[in-house]
């Protein structure tokens, strides 16, 4: 029997149960499962074979919550004996399982059971002994019926007491009704509570007196959004003067007030000239300007000193023509626009 088609179905299968769901509506509500799984089969170094593919299809049977059984056919191609010989084989496993409690999409188990092995060289004759197995795996949850699981076993052999490990990694889906794990509840159980009418029953609810105009999430608590606010700044200054007139102090306050408020936004301060005079001069003068609202902040308004920069970029960077005075003036100037983010919470 060979299992590609089977193990291409699968794939498929994934891709189209790859929508994952919230944890809360992960927990299966099928008593059967199918299962199919490839990996690698290593031998017992007795045997003298090097390592083959494994390809496995299985059924399973969910007893309750913890426990369950499968009946797995495992197919073993292009094992290579000392001889240098193909040996293909198959095994068939009856195994229980018991699944711990799932954490969020993962749900650990243990596993061990018995079976049958058949190794078959190419030309040869070929040798069938009784195995045992034991190991585990963990199984991912993709939607209420899918899952992807990893798995690792050991396989003993009876007759000559071969120690051979199998490592898959397969597609699960489940089925047929459910099972004794997600019975309903009985009916005369009380309703659960859910005191702040927020949509998330009060023993699941982590912020239990949310306001009921707020959105929430999953655990309760109201939605968080991340808003960017900003403050602009601009002083003006005389020709050839890099002292700030009391006119922008009021202005260089509320620059103060916004850093205080959002403590961890940072200032750069740019000074700028007009285009009379020479460049390097004018560099200069732009510096000593921006220099002069950094002091201010920093000295009179108390804004930590590694908050704030100051950078001149001289006649470099005009906002208006410098051939009117006008013009001139709008270039004699300090700016800056200082940002800050905000969490807010979201309105229904």
């Amino acid at each position: 029997m060979k299992l590609k088609s089977l193990l291409g179905t699968c794939a498929v299968m994934v891709g189209v149960a790859g929508v994952a769901q919230a944890h809360d509506d992960l927990d299966t509500d099928g008593k059967y499962s199918v299962l199919f799984g490839a990996g690698k089969y290593m031998t017992d170094s007795d045997r003298g074979m090097d390592e083959g593919t494994a390809k496995e299809i299985g059924l399973g049977y969910r007893i309750d919550q913890h426990w369950a059984i499968e009946a797995i056919y495992t197919e073993i191609d292009s094992l290579k004996n000392d001889a240098a010989a193909t040996v293909d084989g198959e095994m068939y496993r009856l195994d229980g399982l018991y699944h711990f409690d799932r954490n969020g999409h993962w749900t650990p188990y243990l596993a061990a059971g018995v079976g049958k092995l058949d190794l078959d060289p190419v030309g040869a004759a070929g040798t069938s002994e009784t195995i045992a197995n034991f190991g585990g795996g963990v199984k991912y949850a993709i939607t209420k019926a899918a899952s992807l699981r990893a798995d690792l076993r050991a396989i003993y052999g009876d007759d000559d007491s071969d120690l051979d490990t199998l490592a898959t990694i397969g597609f699960s889906y489940v089925f047929g009704g459910s099972s004794s794990a997600s019975e309903p509840a009985p009916a005369d159980e009380p309703a659960p509570l859910d005191t702040d009418g927020d949509g998330v029953i009060d023993d699941n609810d982590l912020c239990p007196d949310t306001a009921a105009d707020l959105a929430v999430d999953s655990d309760g608590c109201p939605r968080m959004t991340t808003e960017s606010v900003s403050v602009d700044l601009e002083v003006l200054f005389d020709t050839n003067k890099a002292v700030v007139k009391p006119a922008f102090m009021a202005e260089i306050q509320s620059v103060a007030d916004f850093m205080n408020t959002y403590p961890k936004s940072t200032a750069v301060i740019e000074g700028h000239t007009d285009s009379r005079g020479k460049a390097e001069y004018n560099l200069d003068l732009s510096q000593r300007r921006a220099d002069a609202v950094r002091s201010v902040l920093v000295n009179e308004q108390g804004i930590a000193a590694d908050r704030v920069t100051a950078q001149g970029f001289g006649e470099d960077k005009p906002r208006a023509s410098n051939d009117t005075v006008e013009g001139r003036q709008e270039n004699r100037r300090v700016t800056a626009v200082i940002n800050a983010s905000v969490e807010k919470t979201v309105k229904k």
